[in-house]
């Protein structure tokens, strides 16, 4: 009996238009893939950083730790610099398919990696308020620390941490202003590292040296410090 895949029959057809429509698309992919590696090294160039499309040079690092980075697919288009003078990290994060019921699935966000020397930040997590951060939330069972003497913020944001009485300090009047003015922010904390973004907003590569800029302005008003009349003594960014 002839082979149904064998040439000439329909089913031997299928199998060679099949073959011959794949070699081209792979073809296709790859000259994208390639692409897009030279236009994320002329970025990486124009920013002075350090390029890993890949990610490969994260593995151990002390951030994956970090709530959203921990619950994501692993990093890529990896920029690695500073800002400032802090060590800073730009990376493309896509939301693991299992967050489909927060509407993430499959989502990139641009996340900015800093590493601010010297603090110890209790862990945490800060999202500005939509019905999607409210969905994963909830979804979670987190608690939301509220603040009364800052409604304009609690109405604006969430944030929660595993020591509450550690956060509550590190969020003083000063900060919290802060973040009253700046209501599109996520920001996550831990030992040295901040992780700041904005929630379902990933970043052209062409815009991403100004976003990181903008994440180290943020960063900057972790470093400020209450007076005694609660507002904020800023400590300028290195």
């Amino acid at each position: 009996m002839e082979a149904l895949w064998a040439p000439g029959t329909v089913v031997g057809w299928v199998f060679v238009i099949g073959v011959a429509s794949i070699v081209p698309l792979y073809l296709l992919i790859r000259r994208m893939e390639k692409r897009h590696r030279q236009e994320v090294e002329r970025v990486a160039q124009e920013m002075g950083f350090l390029v890993d499309v890949e990610g490969q040079s994260l593995r151990g690092a002390p951030f994956l730790s970090l709530p959203f980075l921990k619950r994501s697919r692993w990093p890529t288009n990896v920029l690695r610099g500073t800002v400032g003078s802090w060590e800073a990290l730009v990376v493309d994060v896509e939301a693991r398919v299992s967050m489909h019921r927060e509407g993430r699935a499959g989502q990139t966000d641009t996340v900015v990696l800093l590493r601010l020397a010297g603090k110890q930040f209790p862990l945490f997590e800060l999202h500005a308020k939509s019905f999607r951060t409210e969905i994963a939330f909830n979804l979670r069972g987190y608690t939301n620390i509220g603040f009364e003497t800052n409604q304009a913020f609690s109405q604006s944001y969430l944030l929660r941490g595993e020591d509450e009485a550690a956060v509550r300090t590190l969020f003083h009047h000063g900060l919290l202003t802060f973040f009253e003015q700046q209501r599109d922010w996520s920001v996550e904390g831990a030992g040295e590292w901040l992780a700041v973004y904005k929630w379902a907003a990933p970043v052209a590569l062409w815009n991403k040296r100004a976003f990181a800029e903008q994440a180290g302005e943020v960063a900057t008003a972790f470093l400020s410090e209450p007076n005694s009349n609660g507002t904020a003594t800023t400590v300028l960014k290195p």
